[in-house]
């Protein structure tokens, strides 16, 4: 059974990653060479802000594809069907006991798959809400305007929120111990950090309109309305 709901989970990993793949070459891309076709009037000046987190996620793609491959991960299935679990070369539950720990496992896989499909599609809906303000970059253009309606309505950074919990979601789905502390150790305060350099220059060009935002809506989690 745990070889079947394995094969099961990696492939709907696997259809998630391909679903930011097609929306990535199409409406994303699309959509931010419009965003660039205008006029910058204000850039974040920090190259590792900038940087480092687009670089942070180019490592979640690769850690993930090895993951798919069971490289950096928990759980072990031989060309002979053996089932173990366990990572540099210490074995936590054998062969000879998976069948105690399958349905749990089965369980933890099966919910860390269908939480990485719902944030893979919230993050896309988050990006595409954008429209042409869409950027790669920390920066604004001529056609920018504060967001503050849709899911920028509940928290002001949802695709970096679901940038984060992606891999957080995957690493649990395919018991990838190698992604998951890149996603908590690297990409989360990483991404924290691009997040909290975006409101600074938001609050720079944008001032009480912003403040006011800030204070009504959540950065990463929604706040409470009394």
């Amino acid at each position: 059974m745990i070889i079947l709901f394995d094969l099961l989970f990696r492939g709907v990993i696997l259809l998630g990653a391909v679903i930011v793949i097609i929306s990535g070459f199409t409406y994303i891309t699309k959509n931010r060479k419009k965003s660039e076709s205008y006029e910058k009037i204000k850039y974040y000046n920090n190259y590792f802000l900038q940087e480092f987190p687009l670089f942070s996620s180019y490592m979640i793609s690769i850690l993930t594809a090895l993951s798919i491959f069971r490289v950096g991960t928990l759980l072990h299935i031989t060309e002979s069907k053996e089932v173990t679990f366990g990572t540099l070369g210490t074995i936590l539950i054998s062969n000879a006991d998976m069948k105690l720990f399958e349905t749990p496992i089965c369980i933890v896989s099966g919910l860390g798959a269908l939480i990485y499909m719902v944030f893979v599609v919230l993050n896309v809906l988050a990006v595409s809400q954008l429209g042409d303000q869409y950027t790669l970059s920390v920066e604004l253009r001529k056609n920018c305007c504060l967001k503050t309606d849709q899911m920028y309505g509940i928290i002001r950074h949802p695709q970096y929120l679901f940038e984060i919990l992606i891999p957080i979601a995957a690493s649990v789905a395919l018991f990838s111990w190698t992604l998951l502390l890149w996603a908590v150790c690297v990409h989360l305060p990483l991404y924290i950090w691009r997040a909290h350099g975006e409101d600074e220059m938001l609050e720079d060009h944008y001032g009480v309109k912003f403040i006011d935002y800030a204070n009504k809506v959540g950065a990463f989690i929604p706040k409470i309305k009394k």
